[in-house]
Order: C-alpha cells, then sequence, then structure tokens
C-alpha cells in the first residue's frame, strides 16, 4: 500500500470516529459567573477553546512582529549598508590591482564612509599618494598620527610619511623616517623596499647593500632579482670606496654565491687597487686565483697606479698572467712591475714588445718615462710624441 493511501485511510478511520463520537451524548456544560450562565455542549466548548487557543497564538506572534520591527528594520539597513560597503571595497580593490588610483579613491571613500579608524585615514592617505595628491595625503597623515596606537600602526604611518617626503623631494627627511623602521625585525617589505629606493638615489650603496641583505627582502624578492640588485649595489660601493679595510669588510658581509661572482671580485679588485691600501688587491686576487688571473684583471692590474705594483713580483706576475703572458697586456704589466722595481732595461724590452702588439698612448707614455729614468732624453721625446 502506498504512504498516500494509508494517509487517506487514516484520515478516514480519523472522521469516523470523530463523527460517531460527536453524534454520541457527551453531555452538557454549563458556566455561571456573576448571574451570567452559559450553557453548551461539550463540543462546542471544546472547538471555542482550540479556536481561542489558535487566535491567541496568532495574536502574539503579531505583537511580537509589531515589537520587533524597529530591530528588524536597524539589522535591514545595517546589512544595506554593509552591501554598499562591500561592493565599494570590493571596487576599490579592483581599480587598485588595475593601477587605477584615479578610479579607486571614490571607492575607498564610499567604503569608509560611515568610520573613522586610523586605517581608514592611512588607506586614503596611501591613495592619494598613488594619485599625486600629496596636500590630501599630507592632512589625512596628520590625522592618522593623532590616532596611532599600535606598532603596526606607526611602522605604516612612518611609511606613508617617508613616501610623501620621496615625493616631494626631501629625501634626508623621507630616509630619517624609514630609519625608524627599517631597523626593526618586523620591517615590513614595502618600507623596506623604499628605503633601497631612497638609498640608492641618495648614493647610500652600503645602507642598499644592508637593507637587501634583511631576511625580509631575501624572502620575498625574485631570486635573479636580488642577486643582480646586490651585484650592482656591492658594485657601485667598491667603485667609490678609498678605505681598503671597509671595502674588505662589506665584501665579506656578502652572501657566498655573491662573494664568488666575477664581476664582484673584479669590482672589489679595482676598489682595492686605487685604495689606501693596494697591497690588499694582490692578496685577494691571489687568494681567489692561484694560478692565472681573468683577462679583466690583468687588465686592470696593468693600469693601476705605480704603487699598487709595488707588492706583485715578476715571477708572481708570471704566474698571475698564465697564457697572457705574451699579450700585450702581459707585456704591459710586466713591463711595469720592472720599471717599479728600477730594472729599466728590462722594463723597456717588455713595454716595447707591448706597443708593438698594441699601439696605445698609455703604453707609450710609460716607455717615455722609463726613458727618462734611463736619461735618454732623445727617445723620450719620441714617446712623449706618440702618446
Amino acid at each position: 500500500m502506498s504512504g498516500l493511501l494509508r494517509y487517506l485511510l487514516i484520515g478516514l478511520l480519523l472522521g469516523l470516529g470523530l463523527v460517531l463520537a460527536i453524534r454520541g451524548d457527551a453531555g452538557y456544560v454549563l458556566v455561571v459567573f456573576q448571574g451570567w450562565s452559559v450553557e453548551t455542549t461539550v463540543w462546542i466548548l471544546l472547538g471555542t477553546l482550540i479556536l481561542g487557543l489558535v487566535g491567541l497564538g496568532f495574536s502574539l506572534r503579531v505583537l511580537s512582529a509589531v515589537v520587533s520591527t524597529p530591530a528588524t528594520i536597524a539589522q535591514w539597513r545595517n546589512q544595506q549598508r554593509d552591501r554598499a560597503q562591500t561592493n565599494a571595497l570590493e571596487a576599490a580593490l579592483k581599480f587598485s590591482v588595475l593601477e587605477n588610483p584615479t578610479a579607486a579613491a571614490e571607492p575607498l571613500k564610499r567604503a569608509f564612509k560611515q568610520e573613522s579608524s586610523t586605517w581608514r585615514a592611512l588607506a586614503l592617505a596611501k591613495n592619494a599618494l598613488a594619485r599625486g595628491d600629496f596636500k590630501r595625503a599630507e592632512t589625512l597623515l596628520s590625522q592618522a598620527q593623532n590616532n596611532s596606537d599600535d606598532a603596526e600602526t606607526e611602522i605604516t604611518l612612518k611609511t606613508l610619511q617617508a613616501e610623501l617626503a620621496w615625493h616631494q623631494g626631501d629625501f634626508l627627511e623621507a630616509k630619517n623616517l624609514l630609519s625608524q623602521v627599517v631597523d626593526r625585525t618586523d620591517a615590513p617589505l614595502a618600507s623596506l623596499r623604499l628605503a633601497l629606493l631612497i638609498d640608492t638615489q641618495l648614493g647610500h650603496h652600503k645602507a642598499c647593500i644592508e637593507t637587501l641583505l634583511n631576511p625580509t627582502i631575501v624572502q620575498h624578492t625574485p631570486a635573479q632579482q636580488h642577486t643582480r640588485e646586490l651585484l650592482q649595489s656591492a658594485r657601485a660601493y667598491f667603485d667609490h670606496s678609498l678605505s681598503a679595510k671597509k671595502s674588505m669588510a662589506l665584501y665579506r658581509q656578502l652572501p657566498k654565491p655573491s662573494q664568488q661572482s666575477a664581476d664582484v671580485t673584479q669590482a672589489l679588485f679595482e676598489s682595492l687597487l686605487h685604495s689606501d691600501d693596494p697591497s690588499q688587491a694582490v692578496s685577494m686576487m691571489q687568494s681567489i686565483h692561484k694560478k692565472g688571473w681573468p683577462v679583466e684583471a690583468l687588465r686592470s692590474a696593468a693600469y693601476a697606479p705605480s704603487a699598487a705594483l709595488r707588492d706583485l713580483s715578476a715571477k708572481q706576475a708570471v704566474t698571475a698572467l698564465g697564457d697572457h703572458k705574451d699579450t700585450a697586456i702581459g707585456h704591459l704589466l710586466q713591463g711595469r712591475i720592472a720599471a717599479t722595481a728600477k730594472i729599466w732595461g728590462v722594463a723597456k724590452t717588455h713595454l716595447e714588445t707591448s706597443y708593438r702588439l698594441h699601439e696605445q698612448a698609455f703604453t707609450a707614455r710609460s716607455i717615455a718615462q722609463v726613458c727618462v729614468a734611463m736619461n735618454d732624453e732623445k727617445t723620450a721625446l719620441h714617446w712623449f710624441s706618440l702618446s
């Protein structure tokens, strides 16, 4: 038997039982109250009570709905406001991803219209900076500064203030503000990147390297990009450093892969050759290359100041030259080392051979200086004319 037929049969049986019960004589009910009397059957009384209970329940529900209407309306309005804020935030995020700060400005204002938090001011200030509205950004940052009450907010505030100062061309003020942030272990990536940009523009290459070695930068920067930026900063620092001690100290701070980079070692070698202690250049290159220095290093040594060649003997030069001993650079380096040692004849022979292989003014001038030392003024004038 299907479920529907079963329920129909049960309903019919109940209905039949109810009809039979009603047809029977269930008696009467008499209610007397203060001179009033009501006489009715039991079934009418039961029906009246049931209808009364249903009516009472309905009335209570209506009363409850009336009482809760203001709260329901307030909840609905809050939901509408939250929905509008969510839509505005989504629009602001979309335009931020698309790097359209002008389009993102209005959704941001709508999203934070009902709030006056510090982060509201910071978000709007960031957008104003992106749009180039520096006056508006300055006003918002001043508002945020009055309500900055935790470390995270303070870090973000300092970073945005530094960015504003950078946009306005006050690099030193920007660096001063960031110095209160980048030394922290929890410095955000945005602060470190801004510090790196400002230090690069100020030519503070050592500070750039220290920032690039920060674990946060290392972790969130692609390996190739990080290596490239580190090498650029190291080369720039070595190009401007005159202190051999400071250059070597910085070199030892670099990661092993960077220390082993040919670009870094070459930049360091050239820096040491022109530093206050050029002997460090020879020692450094000998420690890295036991035999046969790179061609770039040989060329730098060949054209280095004479003081830088005093600690390089002829035997060491031959070892460093390797297969380049009989090239123009090889003879130039050997000739200059001999001239530094005042072995004039050997120096002149090497220098003249170098000039025959590759005619250069520098080589001609070096020969002329050797001729002057040998008191051969006529030959010296000839070589000076070629230089």
